[in-house]
């Protein structure tokens, strides 16, 4: 198995890795908006196939947001899923200057929050004054 990262994602592949998640299908325009603003996004791919993606979203300063971690169920366990946010994590520090700091959140899928953990992740509350992560979805 010969796993490739690349920085490049097409709509279809980025809604065909989300189904495979079991989450909501994007439609292609809110998904290039999306995938376009990116701060940063790394795709596993195999035989030039993508088989994982990760994404960072945020204001490029203080704030960026990990989201759409996901790998095809077929390569999970594989450590795919691994080496997607160990680029993630190395991009961010990469780009965290001396004397700077940033705040980095992500909201895990239920019984994922172990794996996050690994890269320093403290599930919300942690006892200090942060919050429960919430959500909400707006439909038209």
């Amino acid at each position: 198995m010969n796993v490739e990262y690349v920085n490049e994602l097409s709509i279809d592949d980025y809604n065909n890795l989300r189904k495979s998640a079991g989450w909501r299908e994007v439609s292609d325009r809110k998904a290039e908006i999306g995938l376009k603003n990116s701060t940063f996004t790394v795709v596993a791919t195999i035989d030039k196939q993508p088989v994982g993606m990760a994404r960072i979203v945020g204001d490029g300063g203080y704030f960026s947001l990990i989201v759409d971690v996901v790998v095809l169920p077929q390569w999970q366990r594989k450590s795919i899923g691994t080496n997607l946010m160990k680029q993630i994590m190395a991009y961010i520090e990469q780009n965290t200057f001396e004397k700077e700091n940033v705040f980095v959140s992500l909201v895990a899928a239920p019984a994922r929050e172990s794996f996050y953990k690994q890269f320093g992740f403290k599930p919300c509350p942690d006892g200090d004054l942060m919050g429960t992560g919430m959500y909400q979805y707006i439909c038209k």
